[in-house]
């Protein structure tokens, strides 16, 4: 049994993205449960995917043994020290990179004969593609991959199509839940702007976004994010009482609850509007005055 024969992420069970819903195979030709699939790939596959793995490595080492070997022919100067970090750091990503998109692209069957024909999803039935379909905008901590998966056509209205693989790795318009969780935060922190998180992701990550795509990104970020919202701020609110109540000093703890915003005139149309926000401030114990 090939590898990729062999590794596919079944859909009996296998939650899709966050969401307690489960796709469920019809028909004969269901595929391998997922944990089935983790046992056939260390029973059968091994050998073959340290060979894979070895064979995509191999070059990057060669690369960087020729590196260390010529770095002392440089003068070992401080220009050529930089220089060797920075080209180090790229190749390092660029060896990250094709790691992933080895190991997502083996994540299914390379055959759609071997996936389950029919899946039923929030009430449609989806009727497997012949061929696979490719999604080259897939953006990880190490940049861009191109991902085959094969796609699930809805029986009745012929148009939109599911991709149970995109939902298994659980892409957020288009980006992988490392990633995700890293823009996220980029885009929550103190004075970022939009222009600042894309010249970071463009650095960082290798990744080009354009102003509409994260936007899009940070919408459905927050949606996803919002059934969490008020739990974590409790907890992360008890936890910052409790760090009061254990400081010293002479007064009791105070917690301030009060409101923020900003104002901001909407181009071209040059009206105004107001965002505010809930603030709470915690104050330890103080020494009287």
């Amino acid at each position: 049994m090939g590898l990729k024969e062999a590794a596919s992420f079944g859909t009996s069970g296998a939650c899709v993205g966050n969401s307690p819903r489960r796709m469920n195979p019809c028909g004969k030709d269901a595929a391998m449960s997922y944990s089935t699939v983790l046992a056939v790939l260390a029973a059968s596959v091994l050998e073959e995917l340290k060979e894979k793995i070895q064979a995509l490595v191999e070059p990057f080492g060669e690369e960087i043994t020729a590196a260390v070997v010529a770095l002392p022919s440089h003068g070992g100067t401080p220009a050529a020290v930089r220089d060797f970090e920075e080209w180090l750091a790229q190749r390092a990503r660029e060896l990250n990179r094709q790691v992933v998109e080895f190991t997502y692209n083996h994540a299914e069957s390379e055959k759609p004969q071997l996936l389950p024909h029919d899946l039923r999803f929030e009430g449609s039935l989806y009727r497997r593609l012949n061929q696979k379909t490719r999604n080259a905008n897939v953006a990880t901590r190490f940049g861009k991959i191109v991902l085959w998966r094969a796609a699930y056509r809805d029986d009745q209205t012929g148009e939109s199509c599911l991709f149970p693989l995109e939902r298994q790795l659980g892409l957020v318009e288009g980006a992988t839940p490392a990633l995700a969780d890293r823009v996220a935060r980029a885009m929550a922190e103190t004075g970022a702007t939009q222009q600042r998180v894309l010249a970071w992701l463009r650095a960082e990550h290798g990744v080009d976004w354009g102003v509409k795509k994260l936007r899009a990104f940070t919408q459905t970020q927050a949606e996803r994010m919002e059934p969490f919202r008020e739990a974590c701020s409790v907890a992360r609110l008890l936890e910052l009482l409790e760090q009061a109540r254990h400081s010293s000093g002479s007064c009791k703890p105070v917690l301030a609850v009060g409101r923020d915003g900003i104002t901001l005139q909407s181009q071209p149309l040059g009206f105004w509007e107001v965002a505010t926000t809930a603030t709470a401030r915690r104050i330890c114990r103080l020494a009287a005055a």
